[in-house]
C-alpha cells in the first residue's frame, strides 16, 4: 500500500513537473513580445504574472531599459538607458514601487537626483542637483516631514487693492 502511494505521488510530481516546464515563461523577455500585457502596473506573460527580466527596447530594437520582475511587480534594480547607451536612471523596486535608492543622470553622466525610499514613501537624505554641478534640493524625510532645501521657492505675499472690499 506505502509504495502504490510513493508510486503515486511520484506521478503526480512528474506530471506537475511536465505541466509547469511546459507553461513556463523565459528567464528573459524584450516589451515589444506580443505574449506580454501590462495592466494596472502588473506585467503578464500569456496571462500568468511574469517573474523574470524584461529588456525594454525601441521601435529600432535598442535597449532603453532592463527591469527585475516577480509575480508581475518591479522588484529587485532596474536600469534605464539614453539612446547613446549611458545609464539614464537605476531604481530599485520592492513588490511594484520604490524601496532603497533611485538615481539620475543627466546625458552627460553627471548626476541629476539621488532620492531614498522605503516602502513607496521619500526616506533619509534626497539631493537634486542643477546642470553645471550646483545643488538644488538637499533635504532630509524624516517620519513623512521635509527638512533642508526642497528647492521650492518661498511665495511671495501678494498686496491685493482693498478697495471697493469691505
Amino acid at each position: 500500500m506505502e509504495r502504490q502511494e510513493r508510486l503515486r505521488n511520484r506521478g503526480l510530481v512528474f506530471l506537475a513537473c511536465i505541466f509547469f516546464s511546459c507553461n513556463h515563461a523565459p528567464d528573459k523577455i524584450t516589451s515589444d513580445d506580443h505574449n506580454l500585457v501590462r495592466l494596472k502596473g502588473i506585467y503578464y506573460y500569456n496571462g500568468n504574472p511574469y517573474s523574470g527580466k524584461l529588456i525594454e527596447v525601441d521601435s529600432q530594437n535598442n535597449c532603453t531599459g532592463e527591469i527585475e520582475l516577480i509575480d508581475g511587480l518591479k522588484h529587485g534594480r532596474s536600469v534605464f538607458y539614453f539612446q547613446d547607451g549611458s545609464i539614464k536612471r537605476t531604481a530599485e523596486y520592492k513588490k511594484g514601487v520604490y524601496h532603497g535608492l533611485v538615481v539620475q543622470y543627466f546625458e552627460n553622466g553627471t548626476m541629476f537626483s539621488r532620492f531614498n525610499y522605503v516602502n513607496g514613501q521619500e526616506q533619509g537624505r534626497q539631493q537634486m542637483w542643477k546642470s553645471d554641478g550646483r545643488l538644488k534640493v538637499n533635504y532630509d524625510v524624516i517620519d513623512g516631514r521635509k527638512y533642508g532645501l526642497t528647492g521650492v521657492k518661498n511665495c511671495l505675499n501678494v498686496y491685493e487693492d482693498t478697495v471697493g472690499f469691505h
